[in-house]
């Protein structure tokens, strides 16, 4: 996957404002209103340079953080760990204001129902419009059929507001620690493989994901009867495949607090 897409320039303007003062109008001989442009103190513009696009009007604490310092120093921790690494393109996006880039570890993997298991991956999200903050997080990809899989109830994660800057540091022994928690989300997998959907579970699924997920789950295949695991399978199937890369993340996390991985 071309990473250059990521990384288009970006800066931060002075905003100004509209401001009507009055004015004795000596031809008129009396008092008039005029627009004028006003210095906003509070606010500044982040601004795409090479197309010279608006991306949004942010606070004046706002830290930018552009894409490319972030994935550099991204690049940068990864070839220290020594571990093979690739961009997975199909959980990886970029907008103007908003960018997901997954990393996918293919020799760190994971068991689960199908042969190839699921593989080790880390999330990381910036955003220019404050949105969201600064969000690296790990997570999997299932072999099988693509399936983005996020693990925010087991592993550790990182938030940081875009108030206070950021800077990627220790992703070798955060990745090694991940690594050495493996064993806890293979027990758990275990767990959901051998727990059924029985009505309370359902009614837990619709109130977290939603009732048009599960009824859209549901009218494409067969529920009586299957475990937990096989529904969760099901569920970031149609996440992944279904829902808009801008929306994955959050039901990403939703799932993965209602499986307790």
């Amino acid at each position: 996957m071309n990473l250059a897409e990521f990384c288009f320039p970006v800066e931060e303007r002075e905003v100004y404002f509209s401001s009507k003062s009055n004015f004795f109008d000596w031809k008129t001989n009396g008092i008039v209103q005029r627009s004028s442009p006003k210095l906003s103190l509070n606010h500044k513009a982040i601004i795409r340079s090479d197309n010279n696009t608006l991306i949004s009007i942010v606070n004046k604490n706002y830290k930018l953080v552009p894409n490319k310092v972030l994935i550099d120093q991204l690049m940068e921790q990864l070839y220290r760990t020594d571990q093979k690494f690739e961009i997975e393109p199909h959980h990886s996006f970029v907008r103007d204001n908003r960018m997901r880039l997954q990393i996918k570890f293919p020799e760190l993997t994971i068991k689960d129902d199908s042969p190839d298991g699921m593989a080790l991956s880390l999330y990381i999200h910036n955003s220019y419009d404050m949105s969201e903050g600064i969000r690296m997080y790990w997570g999997a990809i299932r072999a099988i059929c693509t399936n983005g899989v996020v693990f925010g109830q087991v592993l550790a994660k990182f938030y940081g507001k875009h108030t206070k800057g950021f800077n990627i540091k220790h992703l070798k022994q955060s990745l090694e620690k991940t690594y050495s928690l493996i064993p806890d989300i293979q027990e758990r997998i275990n767990v959901l493989d051998s727990l059924k959907v029985d009505k309370d579970f359902e009614k837990e699924f619709q109130e977290s994901i939603g009732k048009k997920i599960y009824n859209n789950i549901a009218l494409e295949n067969n529920l009586n009867s299957i475990t937990q695991l096989q529904l969760f399978h099901l569920l970031t199937n149609y996440i992944s495949h279904r829902v808009k890369q801008e929306y994955q993340a959050r039901y990403q996390t939703a799932a993965s607090k209602l499986f307790k991985l």
